[in-house]
């Protein structure tokens, strides 16, 4: 006899059947016979008062051992089929309306988890910005273009970068020599446009040279001698994002590296 469950998943409900496992009903996920398999992280059942009910069918037909799905679901942020990748796409479980004797073991679990590769993801990310700077790796160049108010001549102006990671974050910065060639005056109004060969990234606010603060990640300083620092802090997010696009847009020989800086689907 099977139980009917509805998930809890953000905005709706995922309908399920948690019932007793056939002998010969394999879970995909544990690669074993749900009758039989023990899962070592959570080992309580569904439902305390279903103990027996250790195996979870989802709409597609799939069956799979219930905790191994909901640890998969938690862990993966997201209620599709490990399968064949059916069912609502962009949802996941709203884990504090689980059953309460497993779930918080299960949340602070998830974020332990979570949190950890999210400093795994960091730290690659370095190592690839620190590849970059040294010239180990082909170049990631992102240029600055400086946008002029109308009537301003030139219209704009592009200023090369060089790439300076640091534990707090990855930064482009402006060279010196390449500030003191910025042919706008103090108090000019002007806008920073960072971008790749792929990407435009997110511009500054309109601002005075010299005078205010240009907004968004980018740090700005001069006066009416002219600019003494230009720079821009790009998220670690983004910047995996911009070097998977640079090994993929490279020689093959280039993409062996790839793998450390696809950003994982949490």
């Amino acid at each position: 006899m099977s139980v009917a469950i509805e998930l809890p998943i953000r905005r709706s409900k995922l309908h399920v059947q948690l019932h007793q496992p056939p002998p010969d009903t394999e879970c995909p996920i544990l690669q074993e016979p749900i009758a039989t398999a023990t899962f070592d992280l959570f080992p309580k059942p569904f439902l305390s008062e279903q103990s027996t009910h250790t195996a979870m069918t989802i709409g597609c037909g799939h069956t799979f051992h219930a905790m191994a799905l909901m640890y998969h679901w938690a862990r993966n942020r997201n209620v599709v089929c490990p399968v064949c990748r059916a069912g609502p796409q962009h949802q996941h479980l709203v884990i504090g309306k689980l059953p309460k004797e497993w779930r918080y073991s299960m949340a602070a679990r998830v974020r332990r988890e979570q949190k950890q590769d999210r400093s795994e993801e960091e730290s690659q990310n370095h190592q690839v910005a620190v590849q970059l700077q040294q010239g180990t790796v082909s170049m990631l160049e992102v240029t600055i273009r400086i946008e002029a108010e109308p009537g301003v001549s030139p219209p704009f102006w592009n200023l090369n970068t060089q790439l300076l990671p640091f534990d707090s974050g990855i930064i482009f910065n402006v060279p010196l020599d390449e500030l003191k060639r910025i042919p706008y005056a103090h108090d000019t109004l002007i806008r920073l446009v960072p971008h790749t060969v792929m990407h435009m990234l997110w511009p500054s606010h309109w601002f005075r040279a010299g005078s205010s603060a240009p907004g968004s990640n980018f740090t700005v300083n001069g006066d009416q001698r002219g600019f003494h620092r230009i720079h821009l802090t790009i998220s670690e997010e983004l910047f995996a994002v911009m070097v998977a696009d640079m090994f993929m847009a490279s020689s093959g020989s280039m993409r062996q590296g790839f793998h450390l800086l696809l950003l994982s689907e949490h």
